[in-house]
């Protein structure tokens, strides 16, 4: 038997009653984050720009864009919500491929889900299977493929979106092989895009493609049944081997969303800022420093960092979302505070904001760059040296974001980052009516009484 047929197998045979406590609360937790950063990228332009799309096609009112009224297919529901829900780049992150497990797999069960009258049982489930697949798959060709300028995200978490439709649709085993190899005909996106509108673009697409490739299954389309292993299929293409088995060996043992786990973000910028922001966040709130008295700022970093964080001058908010120099300064000149707020052209253009950021320097550790691409103990670890003007220096590093999977947020602290997220579009009785809802998602009876409270708007 195939890998992809016993991949497939696999999806078809899991059911919660076999999942941990541990693994239902932690999906629970990515869910809530994930719905609540969507919403809040509803006021972006790329959003604009995606509903104006949306208006263009049409297609049936059959799965709603969070945080809208609009309802629209399934598939283009799943791109909408995956596209606006990446705009601010707050969703969480693995480091197991280094991606986004959430974006691509909730917008695509979701959708589907709202069309099957499918439960929140059902939602959790999917959602776990298809982070999990997406995660085991994509640690077979990382850091490689992100290092050759590939998108992760775009293009693994495709595979996690079809496999989670795949389990909300019911389809066969048959049908579910036919669907992961369907995604290969589809999924792309390159690092090249990282600073763009486009980026989050191809994680919608990522999350649209999944789903087209459960319903083009479902409707009989076929695929090579062994698109994992075959010559020129998946593994050969990204030149990696699959001799080792390591996707099948592993799947559920251990989920990977509980072990190593997911990055909850508290910044709404890319991941690889946040251990600098963290340590740099540290140093202001135990010295009192004063921004205007900073004399210089030594970054010294991974070659993950420095790869994801080009932009040391950026020109819009985007750039912004990658940029050490902008969050840095920004966090210094908040007094150890960097909020969805600071994103906007005022700050971009603030001369305060960047004096500061003149003096900021990003490079690349020669000792952190010996552990490789992305080191166990720390692909995102960063070394802040702050230098006075008077003479003074501080020192602080930090390995991992302080919100890492094993000092995960409490439900508290995550209901806190939804509320803000959604208080231009919610009340903050709904707010804490939805936090509740997917408290208990798994008794929940039908999807769409989440989606039409968190919708209706």
């Amino acid at each position: 038997m195939s890998i992809t047929n016993r991949v497939a197998r696999w999806i078809i045979q899991t059911e919660l009653e076999t999942l941990s406590a541990i693994v239902v609360e932690k999906a629970k937790k990515s869910i809530l984050d994930t719905l609540g950063v969507a919403i809040a990228g509803v006021n972006t332009d790329v959003s604009g720009v995606i509903s104006a799309y949306l208006e263009t096609l049409g297609g049936n009112p059959q799965s709603r864009v969070w945080g809208t009224a609009i309802k629209t297919s399934i598939q283009l529901a799943a791109l909408a919500n995956g596209t606006i829900g990446h705009a601010l780049d707050y969703d969480d992150t693995s480091h197991s491929y280094i991606g986004h497990p959430s974006i691509s797999v909730l917008p695509a069960v979701v959708a589907t889900g709202e069309q099957v009258n499918a439960s929140g049982a059902d939602v959790v489930l999917a959602f776990v299977i298809g982070t999990e697949a997406a995660c085991k798959l994509g640690a077979m060709v990382s850091p490689k493929m992100y290092a050759d300028g590939w998108h992760s995200t775009s293009i693994i978490g495709a595979f996690g979106a079809a496999a989670g439709a795949a389990k909300i649709l019911g389809l066969t085993e048959c049908q579910v092989s036919h669907a992961l190899g369907i995604v290969t005909a589809q999924a792309s996106g390159i690092k090249g895009h990282f600073g763009t509108a486009a980026k989050p673009y191809q994680v919608g697409r990522s999350a649209e493609n999944g789903v087209v490739a459960a319903l083009l299954a479902q409707k009989g389309l076929r695929s090579n049944s062994d698109i994992f292993e075959k010559e020129s299929g998946f593994c050969h293409t990204f030149k990696v081997s699959h001799e080792t088995d390591p996707f099948l060996s592993t799947l559920g043992n251990p989920f990977d969303i509980n072990q190593p786990g997911f990055y909850l973000k508290e910044f709404p910028s890319c991941s690889s800022t946040h251990p600098a922001l963290n340590a740099t966040i540290a140093l202001i709130q135990k010295h009192a420093i004063d921004p205007l008295m900073v004399k210089n700022i030594d970054c010294a970093s991974t070659p993950l960092v420095v790869d994801s964080l080009p932009y040391s001058d950026p020109q819009n908010v985007d750039q912004a979302r990658f940029s050490l120099q902008f969050c840095l300064a920004r966090a210094l000149l908040n007094q150890g505070a960097l909020t969805l707020a600071d994103f906007c052209l005022e700050f971009l253009n603030d001369p305060e904001t960047l004096l500061i950021m003149d003096k900021i320097k990003l490079r690349l550790s020669s000792e952190l760059a010996k552990k490789g691409y992305a080191p166990a103990d720390g692909p995102e670890a960063a070394i802040i040296k702050i230098s006075m003007k008077d003479g003074r220096q501080y020192q602080s590093q930090a390995a991992f974001a302080d919100w890492r999977p094993n000092k995960m947020p409490s439900w508290e602290t995550l209901a806190g980052k939804f509320c803000d997220c959604v208080s231009q579009a919610m009340s903050s009785q709904k707010s804490d009516q939805a936090v509740e809802m997917i408290r208990q998602l798994e008794y929940i009876p039908e999807i769409k009484e989440v989606t039409a409270l968190i919708s209706a708007i």
